[in-house]
């Protein structure tokens, strides 16, 4: 604005810029500096062209490095001067209600919003008596001693400004606004301006109340509830949310996910996260583990949506979250309920009706052989009647029947001789027996049944085989054929078999694995690995 560079500047004095600069007054004027620490004065510069212009100076205190300064910050008020200039011409074109009062305390100017807003009549403004204006309002305030002394306050200080809230016996609602009115660089009065905000007030009432409303709701839902900011951590959560995670609502706000999500559930839940906050989805629904502040593991059904809150910037992801242990707990009793009655029970009758369509091959050329099928099937029904009586005991009562694993492999093996008489080949390596536990056993057997009882059915192999053993400290069962084989890429018609054998490989960290090639066989390898107190070399 002043046209020099700064080298010309730093070489030139206040007195060459500022037309008002008088230095018999510097003296003073920096001892009232250094007392108040900031004062604020307008003067006028001149340019380098040689326009002078009126400025607003805000001169600051400082010390550094043990010597005094005064930082200034310089304002080109031009604009502003001839505003004031033009007050009064514009002063009825606002939509605020306008006051203007000289030194002496007479009214120079009122617009007619001013007259509305207080219910002045005509005549009172014209007489321009501001105490007849005062007197004939203070009688609508709620608080008029307090509008009284800003008044009062004010006129003894004519350069302050000030700005508050007045409120009416009738419930209306006033912004008020005063500064000094200036011109040519001189105090000639002060200006008022009032905003009737009544309806603005009314709507935050409304909000606040909303958001009370809004806030109780969510305190008392009776599923957990938290809010996470654009840095993923929570800003809010209800009670019912901190019972769920055994936290207190201290150690919840300003966490991730991270503090109470299984490990195993992280990653999934993260990305989409990612992808929410990236706009490419609008929320998502998840079903993942909590580990509690005690340890505990449950099942939650999170589900996630976009809200937005006053005064808070950036997007935010609301979750609710409900315990839906119970529910996976049932699912899962009901998946083994499956399980079982597939690999136990229908193997079983598939054994009986293996034997039993043996018994009708043979009983023309071998009325001997036919009668031992027969045999071989009683015995299988009345080992399935057992077995069943075991499995609506363990229904019911929820104990797990305790079995001799290597005499119940010997009996499985026995039971799936094919229609011509072929019979599996075991081979069970010691000490793998001593390693097998009854939940180990059980599971093993059920996934042996599965695979032979496969095998017999589609295989159409002249071999079967079941090895046992431990190898690499772990206990490795191994069962195959040399069938006709598949490939397993290829789809084939549903079928809960190898879900199954996979299922029950899981329910006791195992591996499993199947290798097939068409017209090359089967091959299914289980290996459970061994405690590690538990070393076998």
């Amino acid at each position: 604005r002043l046209g020099y560079s700064r080298e010309e500047l730093l070489r030139m004095s206040v007195n060459d810029i500022d037309t008002e600069y008088q230095i018999e007054r510097w003296p003073d004027h920096w001892t009232e500096l250094s007392r108040a620490g900031r004062l604020r004065f307008e003067s006028r510069h001149r340019a380098k062209s040689g326009e002078t212009y009126p400025v607003e100076i805000v001169a600051n205190f400082i010390v550094m490095e043990g010597k005094e300064y005064n930082f200034a910050f310089v304002r080109d008020i031009s604009d502003r001067k001839r505003s004031y200039s033009l007050l009064q011409a514009a002063i009825n074109s606002v939509a605020d209600g306008l006051l203007v009062i000289d030194r002496q305390g007479k009214v120079t100017s009122a617009n007619q919003r001013f007259l509305h807003l207080w219910s002045i009549p005509q005549t009172l403004a014209d007489s321009g008596n501001h105490e007849a204006l005062l007197t004939f309002v203070l009688d609508q305030l709620q608080e008029p001693e307090v509008f009284l002394r800003k008044v009062r306050e004010l006129y003894a200080h004519p350069e302050q400004e000030s700005f508050d809230v007045v409120t009416f016996h009738d419930g209306r609602v006033f912004e008020r606004y005063s500064r000094p009115q200036i011109l040519d660089n001189e105090i000639v009065g002060r200006v008022w301006s009032f905003r009737d905000i009544t309806e603005h007030k009314r709507a935050e009432q409304a909000l606040r109340e909303s958001e009370l409303r809004l806030q109780r709701f969510v305190a008392e839902a009776p599923v957990g509830l938290c809010i996470l900011d654009e840095n993923w951590r929570v800003i809010t959560a209800n009670l019912a949310f901190c019972q769920l995670t055994g936290y207190e609502v201290h150690e919840i706000i300003g966490s991730t996910y991270a503090l109470y999500t299984h490990p195993e559930d992280l990653s999934a839940n993260i990305r989409l996260t990612e992808e929410f906050y990236r706009g490419i989805r609008s929320g998502y629904t998840y079903e993942k583990r909590y580990i509690r502040k005690s340890g505990e593991i449950i099942w939650v059904l999170v589900k996630t949506t976009k809200i937005d809150l006053p005064g808070r910037q950036g997007p935010l992801l609301l979750a609710a979250i409900q315990d839906i242990t119970e529910r996976k707990l049932a699912l899962e009793e009901r998946e083994q309920l499956s399980r079982d009655l597939h690999d136990n029970l229908l193997q079983a009758l598939y054994a009986v009706g293996m034997q039993l369509e043996a018994s009708k091959l043979a009983m023309e050329r071998s009325p001997r052989r036919s009668k031992t099928h027969i045999s071989q099937a009683i015995r299988q029904l009345n080992g399935l009647m057992i077995d069943v009586r075991r499995f609506i005991t363990s229904l019911t009562e929820r104990t797990s029947v305790q079995t001799d694993f290597g005499q119940s492999l010997q009996e499985l093996i026995a039971s799936t001789t094919d229609t011509e008489g072929i019979a599996t080949e075991l081979e069970i390596k010691s000490p793998v027996l001593s390693f097998i536990t009854p939940q180990i056993g059980e599971q093993l057997l059920n996934i042996t049944r599965e695979a032979l009882s496969n095998s017999l059915r589609h295989a159409r192999a002249s071999r079967r085989w079941l090895h046992l053993s431990v190898v690499h400290n772990s206990i490795h069962l191994l069962i195959g054929d040399n069938g006709v084989g598949f490939s397993p890429s290829r789809k084939r018609r549903t079928g809960r078999g190898l879900a199954n054998m996979a299922a029950r490989a899981r329910q006791i960290a195992a591996s499993f694995t199947l290798e097939s090639v068409p017209r090359h066989g089967t091959t299914i390898t289980v290996d459970v690995p061994l405690k590690k107190d538990a070393v076998y070399e």
